[in-house]
């Protein structure tokens, strides 16, 4: 198996690979990541090829080209023994750069046709948190300089726009999947996606813009039960590990329209449509509009849906209309939406949790034997 991975600077790709690594060989799974950016720099010093990080921009296009070209004939010779070890070989590379408020693409596909991926993936995370990791780069200075932190944002998600698009049509010329994968998130996502490709994907919306007050502490303790309890069964996707918008942000007088949109887009034209369905969940009466959107979205994409809302409250007809079903307590949905996914697909999970644990001594999984409610 092998996986190309893209993801722009500054995303942590790198920290998700290590912890990637780490929870397959818990289950005895082997994975062998080339970083192709450290690649590059070796390859540089190997033929005595000046490549100073901090001005790697200014290097010949042409150099650059024939360093990448050498990365990946490397990878291409080790990959043929890799494969007979029943490693899963998975690529890391940047598929864009930004540099003079430019992009430029810095994806060979005749060496990816080479390499035959089964699919390929995006690292995405929190915009806030990849403007801060490339303000410490010295080679991003130009991204800084003279700038205001609204611009810098607005290029720093346009950018993951850009990546992920560019991403996509190669992907799509290849006829191979695509998925988008929070750089923040869970390890089991991408593990899953790689040794586990029958698990159902899932969308967990949540009211994320108004429970940010500590009097609804409670409320995001049982968000995250809920989304602990999901991630045993299915992939789940959880927007919180790439929301960039801090509650400032978010009044009218210092919203910012560039930025808006590009976190409806994201969600909605990238998160939404790779998943098989959407939990939305109202762990309190506070209402959000991003949630009811999102489920409307997986609702006329034919998605399945799913919602828990608290007791006795008023329900518009606008709020019942694009869901399958509503729950009023954790409980009822947990109990259904096992149905839904069915006894062979739980004897499935069960199966996956035992081998697991006897690779693990039993450390790190449940038994897997309860119906968990």
């Amino acid at each position: 198996m092998i996986i190309v991975a893209t993801g722009i600077s500054g995303t942590g790709e790198k920290e998700y690979l290590n912890r990637l690594v780490e929870y397959a060989d818990k289950r005895g799974k082997k994975i062998k990541v080339f970083n192709s950016g450290d690649m590059f720099f070796e390859q540089a010093r190997r033929l005595g090829i000046r490549a100073n990080i901090d001005n790697i921009f200014h290097m010949d296009r042409n150099t650059s080209c024939a360093l990448r070209g050498g990365v990946f004939e490397q990878i291409i010779g080790e990959t043929p023994k890799l494969l007979e070890q029943n490693y899963a070989i998975l690529v890391n590379m940047h598929g864009s750069f930004f540099f003079d408020d430019q992009y430029s693409e810095s994806i060979d596909y005749h060496y990816l046709s080479s390499l035959t991926p089964n699919f390929y993936i995006n690292f995405l995370n929190n915009a806030d948190l990849v403007t801060h990791s490339l303000r410490l780069r010295r080679q991003f200075r130009f991204l800084f300089k003279n700038r205001d932190d609204a611009y810098v944002l607005e290029r720093i998600m346009e950018w993951q726009t850009v990546e992920i698009l560019i991403t996509r049509v190669v992907s799509s010329f290849s006829k191979k999947k695509f998925f988008v994968v929070p750089a923040s998130g869970n390890a089991s996502v991408l593990f899953r996606l790689m040794f586990e490709p029958w698990r159902k994907m899932f969308y967990f919306g949540m009211p994320l813009t108004f429970l940010h007050d500590e009097k609804y502490k409670e409320a995001r303790e049982r968000i995250n039960k809920i989304a602990e309890w999901l991630d045993r069964y299915v992939i789940l996707i959880d927007p919180r590990y790439i929301e960039p918008l801090k509650v400032g942000q978010l009044t009218a007088e210092h919203s910012n329209k560039s930025v808006h949109n590009n976190v409806v887009g994201r969600d909605c034209n990238i998160m939404i449509p790779q998943c098989d369905g959407m939990f939305g969940f109202y762990p309190d009466n506070v209402h959000s509009y991003g949630e009811n959107y999102e489920q409307s979205e997986m609702y006329r994409i034919t998605g399945d849906t799913f919602r828990v809302f608290p007791k006795n409250e008023l329900l518009s007809p606008f709020f019942t209309k694009w869901v399958d079903e509503i729950f009023q307590t954790e409980k009822e949905f947990k109990n259904t939406f096992l149905d839904y996914l069915g006894k062979e697909y739980l004897d499935k999970v069960t199966e996956v949790e035992k081998c697991y644990i006897e690779n693990n001594d039993g450390a790190s999984q449940t038994s897997g034997d309860e119906k968990h409610v």
